[in-house]
């Protein structure tokens, strides 16, 4: 299947392939700012989660480097409670990132759904959370959006405990080196 030609205004809909390698399967969550999709690596078949600013957005310089801020942060700091990026790039004008698939909830969907955590769990994800933030440090990198929803609880494909994974590095603050 080739590259459906999206209307414009629109998120690629399952079917499209971005980039003649990744082919959309479904949504898997939407914001203010963008979409996260589902995809599947044609040539790998690895799926993949993608990031895409929403269309109206796309033409937004701040918008999109804020995107690709969040690909180059991400992609540098390569922690297990820290989301992996892989890939970024561009799809008729609408940026994209091309993450790690995480199945599982975010810590606000589990709070929501359960009320307050046992104190033994709290302390065990607050432990997780502290280490990805410190890798990001160790990177020059501040997050800057620390919240429930940034938190995801990862459950592993081969099975063991959730990973937390800190997300959404849209907003970090690159260090300078006389920053520190």
């Amino acid at each position: 299947m080739g590259s459906r030609i999206q209307p414009a205004g629109q998120l690629p809909a399952p079917g499209t392939v971005l980039d003649s390698k990744l082919e959309i399967v479904r949504v898997l969550g939407s914001g203010g700012m963008g979409a996260v999709l589902e995809a599947r690596n044609r040539l790998t078949g690895r799926a993949v989660a993608v990031k895409v600013l929403r269309p109206e957005l796309a033409a937004n310089a701040d918008a999109v480097r804020r995107l690709m801020q969040e690909a180059s942060v991400c992609g540098r700091i390569q922690h297990p409670h820290v989301v992996d990026v892989y890939d970024a790039g561009v799809f008729e004008g609408a940026p994209y990132i091309v993450m790690e698939l995480l199945r599982g909830e975010s810590l606000a969907e589990r709070a929501s759904r359960e009320g307050p955590l046992p104190i033994a769990e709290a302390v065990t994800l607050v432990l997780s959370a502290a280490r990805g933030v410190a890798a990001a440090h160790a990177e020059g990198v501040i997050h800057r959006d620390l919240k429930p929803d940034n938190f995801f609880l990862a459950k592993p494909i081969a099975g063991g405990p959730e990973v937390l994974k800190v997300l959404d590095f849209g907003i970090s603050k690159l260090l300078e080196p006389g920053d520190f």
